[in-house]
């Protein structure tokens, strides 16, 4: 058999990792013939006799995408022992941006050793409340890019955030988020979603991973088919969804449908929503033939690569332990399996996938196709020499500072608009402006520092909020009357504890929501709300301008001043 390093050497010759590609957004190539950048006849052959050089046990190890524990050689223990597809890297994994970037290319020469395969190096970066490397200012979420509402800025994010990521190491990210969510209802996934409207969801979603894409970074659209509008969390519970397939395809499918027509290398991962009207075998959509094969794949052909959301995960307890749960999502018709946590779990996973495998509940036949998919989207990586060389440390400074740059930029936009959306609110506080007090009520430090580099330092105060002394908020209020709060939003804890107050409070409350609108009930009962849908701890600073400056501060001087 001819090895399989002569066959890596027929991918490169004639392969660009990033072709140079010019989109016109939000237009879109409809033609099937583009889809997916169909690879050619050669291309095709040159897979088919790479996968023939692999044994089961890489193929089995190529479905699978694991995570591992902080420590580098935890990652090569699980690179050594599986050969997975891909590894996922979170926030415990990351101590630096030089560490991961480093790690990222150890973790690639261990995949390029055992198999001469590269590893598909995967992040959950999508902006907002789900963010696994961290920026000043932090990356916008999906509601605030969606809200602004400008594709070509969308684009530059994602370019952004691809080039950012491509050299930490990483080749694919677990975003954008297509899932289609009211921001003003109270809903689970918050702001990571573009907003109610299906069609400016995919036309953000296709915006952004064509940046992703033009950076090298795989893009995943994400929860297929849709669990936009629900309360409830997968990761504690399977999700109901009564929708009849008429409706789906009406509402929370149009954005996956036309994503399926971009001509981009994509995965999509399925979320573990169940929807008895479609599929009455009531399994969640990751271990339903229906909504994978005979909608997915057949009606809306998409030919991707379709990966889980982690196994692990409540919402997939239903099926079975999570050995069961493995065989069953590939049988349905998934190609990767995402165990992201228990290292006793990952190893279940793959000894019930090869066993299943060897005792022909999943055929060979089915093995091979969901690998074929898996080393084609490789293809596009293959030769990627930067996979494996450190990169120099201003190269990562370089990128981090273009990165910040462009976050920046789109953070004052989007105050601008907050602001201008919320003028009449704002200005109930332009009354008796100079013996007005304010405690500024936040678990961000930073945000303080920003308002009071605008503000008579004898009018402002600062208590530092957590999960356990909110009450602190009531109490000092009601103790010192002649006080306002401004009180900062960073997630749903600080959110929920704002429903609790009495509107006699409320009223004396600035509340700057960097949350989603539906997180705050009663709006007007409040002296103001910055809806802004994103983290930005300078909205500290425009705000404390606004308040002492008495006056609105115009898109021209903004630019100019508020830097």
């Amino acid at each position: 058999m001819v090895g399989i390093k002569h066959f890596l050497f027929l991918f490169i010759i004639g392969l660009n990792f990033v072709p140079e590609i010019t989109f016109s957004v939000p237009e879109i190539e409809n033609s099937s013939s583009k889809i997916q950048k169909k690879l050619t006849e050669d291309q095709i052959k040159n897979i088919d006799q790479l996968l023939e050089t692999l044994t089961v046990e890489q193929k089995v190890g190529q479905l699978l995408i694991y995570g591992y524990s902080g420590t580098l050689n935890s990652a090569k223990k699980v690179i050594t022992s599986y050969q997975p597809g891909g590894l996922i890297t979170f926030r415990r994994n990351i101590k630096s941006l030089h560490q991961i970037s480093d790690w990222n290319r150890e973790i690639q020469k261990a995949g390029f050793h055992l198999n001469d395969l590269p590893v598909l190096s995967m992040i959950d970066q999508e902006g907002g409340s789900v963010i696994r490397v961290n920026s000043t200012p932090p990356m916008p979420s999906a509601l605030a890019l969606g809200t602004v509402n400008d594709l070509n800025l969308t684009k530059n994010i994602g370019k952004a955030t691809g080039e950012f990521l491509a050299v930490l190491g990483f080749n694919m990210n677990l975003a954008p988020v297509l899932d289609v969510s009211d921001p003003l209802k109270k809903n689970f996934i918050g702001n990571r979603s573009y907003g109610n409207n299906p069609e400016q969801v995919w036309l953000h979603a296709q915006a952004f991973s064509q940046g992703l894409f033009s950076a090298g970074i795989i893009p995943t659209a994400k929860h297929y088919p849709g669990h936009g509008g629900v309360t409830s969390d997968s990761h504690k519970i399977a999700l109901i969804k009564l929708y009849s397939q008429k409706e789906l395809e009406n509402h929370d499918l149009v954005p996956f449908i036309n994503f399926f027509k971009v001509p981009l290398q994509t995965a999509v991962m399925v979320g573990h929503i169940v929807l008895p009207k479609i599929d009455r075998t009531n399994v969640p959509a990751g271990f339903s033939n229906v909504l994978l094969v005979e909608l997915l794949r057949k009606k809306y052909q998409y030919d991707g690569l379709v990966i889980t959301d982690d196994l692990e995960m409540l919402g997939a307890a239903g099926v079975g332990e999570i050995g069961q749960r493995a065989v069953k999502a590939i049988q349905a018709g998934c190609d990767m399996i995402m165990v992201a946590w228990s290292g006793t779990k990952q190893k279940k996973v793959f000894t019930s996938l090869l066993n299943a495998v060897k005792n022909q509940e999943i055929s060979i036949e089915r093995l091979n196709q969901s690998v074929f998919r898996i080393l084609s989207a490789k293809y596009k990586i293959i030769n990627n020499k930067s996979l494996k060389n450190k990169v120099p440390s201003k190269k990562i400074e370089s990128e981090f500072k273009k990165l910040a740059a462009i976050y920046h930029e789109f953070h004052r936009q989007n105050f601008i608009k907050a602001q201008n959306e919320s003028l009449q609110e704002m200005n109930k506080i332009k009354f008796n402006l100079l013996s007005q007090k304010y405690i500024v009520f936040s678990a961000e430090t930073d945000f303080f520092r920003n308002f009071k580099k605008a503000s008579p330092q004898e009018l402002v105060n600062f208590i530092q909020i957590n999960k356990n002394n909110l009450n602190i908020v009531r109490t000092t209020l009601l103790e010192k009357p002649e006080y306002s709060g401004v009180f900062y939003v960073t997630g749903s804890i600080t959110a929920n504890f704002l429903n609790t107050l009495p509107s006699s409070l409320k009223q004396r409350i600035i509340v700057v929501n960097g949350f989603y609108p539906g997180s705050i009930g009663g709006q007007s009962t409040y002296r103001a709300v910055l809806n802004l849908n994103s983290l930005n701890s300078r909205s500290g600073f425009w705000l404390s301008q606004i308040i002492f400056s008495s006056k609105k501060i115009a898109q021209k001087s903004f630019s100019e001043n508020y830097q």
